[in-house]
């Protein structure tokens, strides 16, 4: 189920969604989405932040960040 989907099911149960926390940001637009609906979004990481410091630790290649980095682009 998808955060929206989940949204919508409380809202139909009478509840209301005002902020929503998510553990990582993809970065591909939901953020701002959900926001345009007036649902304030905090994350705890962005992907981007993650593929950085994976980076930087030596834990994946350039090649590999580049990738991942390429993908989000493009979503």
């Amino acid at each position: 189920m998808s955060k929206l989907e989940g949204i919508k099911l409380l809202e139909a149960l009478g509840g209301q969604v005002s902020e929503l926390l998510v553990v990582v940001d993809r970065e591909q637009g939901g953020k701002e989405r959900l926001e345009a609906l007036g649902i304030e979004v905090y994350s705890l990481a962005k992907i981007s932040e993650l593929v950085g410091s994976l980076y930087g630790s030596k834990k994946i290649s350039e090649e590999q960040k580049n990738r991942v980095i390429a993908y989000i682009a493009k979503q």
